[in-house]
């Protein structure tokens, strides 16, 4: 395969790019990226709530999921950068959460062949993450892994009800701690199928307020990690699913009764 790894210049406009979008534009930009892949590798699934990219291949592959909503639909944005670190100068978020996601995930998307998960709403109950569940149950199949990109900071693996220990050791070797998280739309897509499940450390913080700020040179961090990491996952099967707590080990034994 051609290295088509973004140089830290070529990313950090991208995620420029996707910063700047409001709510309108934010989805045109990301159906542009899609046009922009080679048509033959990927196809698109668009829906008012949800848009991903689905690899033609057959193999086995994790699901990258971030969402392009925010905390407010329309804000007041002037980008400044000191340091390396990106802030909104007016008084209001930046809408790194999760928009630096959403660039990371485009990002990948011209390197390697995953199923890309773009979604609305998230961040009012993970609404696009349902609707995604609810209406291409036949994916699933070709899933092996559930991978977030919604994460604050610049050091966090978190889990949730389902996790792998072998994929967590993944990225602990590169210098990640595993965490217990709360909330994402991937903790919404394994509560109906499980999968293992990890959500990245994409490099904002403060998010929901106006001292919400962007790393952009852990946000490149992320992306040089997961281009070494997920090609590794391909294929892979994980034989070691857990849950946290025991009243999900239900769901464990139907997923595994299915297959």
């Amino acid at each position: 395969m051609i290295d088509m790894t973004l140089k830290f210049k070529e990313f950090k406009n991208l995620v420029y790019e996707c910063l700047e979008c409001d709510y309108t534009h934010i989805r045109n930009l990301i159906t542009e990226e899609y046009f922009r892949l080679n048509i033959g590798d990927y196809s698109l699934i668009r829906s008012d709530n949800y848009l991903a990219f689905v690899p033609y291949t057959k193999q086995v592959v994790p699901l990258i999921c971030t969402h392009y909503d925010t905390i407010v639909k329309d804000y007041n944005l002037k980008i400044v950068e000191k340091n390396g670190i990106l802030s909104n100068k007016n008084d209001n978020i930046l809408g790194a959460d999760d928009r630096v996601g959403v660039a990371i995930a485009l990002a990948l998307s011209k390197k390697i062949p995953l199923i890309y998960l773009f979604t609305d709403l998230e961040e009012v109950g993970g609404i696009g993450a349902k609707d995604f569940c609810f209406n291409n149950e036949y994916l699933f199949y070709r899933i092996n892994s559930y991978i977030g990109l919604d994460r604050c900071g610049n050091k966090d693996v978190a889990i949730y009800e389902y996790y792998s220990d072998e994929l967590n050791r993944m990225f602990m070797k590169n210098k990640y701690e595993v965490v217990t998280g709360t909330f994402a739309d991937v903790s919404v897509i394994a509560s109906y199928i499980p999968k293992p499940t990890i959500n990245i450390s994409v490099g904002f913080n403060n998010e929901h307020t106006n001292k919400e700020s962007l790393d952009i040179q852990a946000a490149y961090h992320t992306y040089e990690i997961l281009c070494k990491e997920l090609p590794n996952l391909i294929n892979k099967q994980f034989r070691d699913m857990k849950c946290i707590t025991y009243m999900y080990r239900s769901n464990i034994d139907l997923y595994e009764e299915i297959l």
